[in-house]
């Protein structure tokens, strides 16, 4: 089972984003991000056998404990990797973030031996892959501001199929549960 951590964006987000990349659909040349698939990754996890799943949703459950609420702004657009780049996304500097991705991955390597995260954690949604690394410089300049509250995070199952990822929850955590 392949799966990954992360926060939802709401629905109102997810459509005003669709509306402001779809004069991009034209000038590049990839796979955009469809808007039920919008998600902030906290930690990509993988492939793990079913009986894995219980222990990964106990040390989930154990982080959410001490899991405050924060307010995200997602509000700049950007490329992985900058050169001739695979991947366009809007960012967020958000620290609330970082830190729980951050705690999130130290946790499942302390008590499951799931490799912690080497890369600097940059909040972002993914909004297209590319097929070719030309990107228009107008993407770049986008003004935005998307502001909510997180207020859980989610385990979620990647079942890939050639049109496109399908994503199913297994669980969800916050502070209340």
């Amino acid at each position: 089972m392949r799966i990954f951590v992360a926060v939802k964006i709401p629905d109102e987000i997810k459509r005003d984003i669709s509306h402001k990349i779809t004069p991009f659909k034209d000038k590049i040349k990839g796979k955009f991000v469809k808007n039920n698939s919008m998600h902030l990754t906290l930690k990509f996890i993988g492939e793990k056998k079913p009986e894995e799943i219980c222990r990964i949703k106990d040390i989930l459950k154990d982080v959410s404990l001490k899991f405050s609420p924060f307010k995200m702004k997602i509000n700049y657009a950007g490329a992985f990797p900058k050169k001739k780049p695979r991947v366009l996304w809007f960012g967020s500097t958000c620290e609330e973030f970082v830190l729980l991705a951050k705690e999130i991955s130290k946790e499942l390597y302390r008590k499951a031996k799931i490799p912690e995260e080497k890369r600097e954690v940059i909040p972002h949604l993914t909004i297209c892959r590319l097929k070719e690394p030309f990107v228009p410089e107008e993407f770049f300049k986008l003004k935005f501001e998307y502001e909510f509250e997180v207020e859980k995070f989610y385990l979620i199952q990647s079942i890939l199929k050639p049109e496109g990822a399908q994503y199913i929850d297994l669980a969800e955590f916050s502070k209340c549960q």
